[in-house]
């Protein structure tokens, strides 16, 4: 991956998406993206740099068609500070995600 290189994982539907994931108890968007880009990558030397923008999807529920769903999609630029990433817990999370071995580009 090059200085301007776009970080993308591979799902198991076989698409590519960028890293990133919810907020998981008191984290806010910053801690909660550098830890969904270390557990979808293995990569854990990264900045979050500037907020690119949001996008937000409305559609109606696909279990409860009288209950609209909403998500918020914060998208920022990261830079990793060190392009090396940790093999060995990158393998057993993409085992146990289901994550095709040869996910991460």
């Amino acid at each position: 991956m090059g200085e301007n290189g776009i970080l993308l994982v591979r799902s198991n539907r076989g698409d590519y998406k960028f890293p990133g994931g919810g907020v998981i108890g008191n984290e806010d968007c910053y801690e909660a993206l550098l830890r969904e880009v270390s557990e979808e990558t293995g990569y854990i030397h990264a900045a979050v740099k500037n907020k690119l923008g949001t996008v937000v999807e409305r559609k109606i529920d696909e279990f409860v068609d009288t209950v609209l769903f909403q998500l918020n999609s914060h998208y920022y630029l990261c830079k990793l500070v060190v392009i090396s990433n940790c093999a060995s817990s990158l393998k057993a999370m993409r085992s146990h995600r289901n994550f095709p071995r040869s996910g991460c580009y």
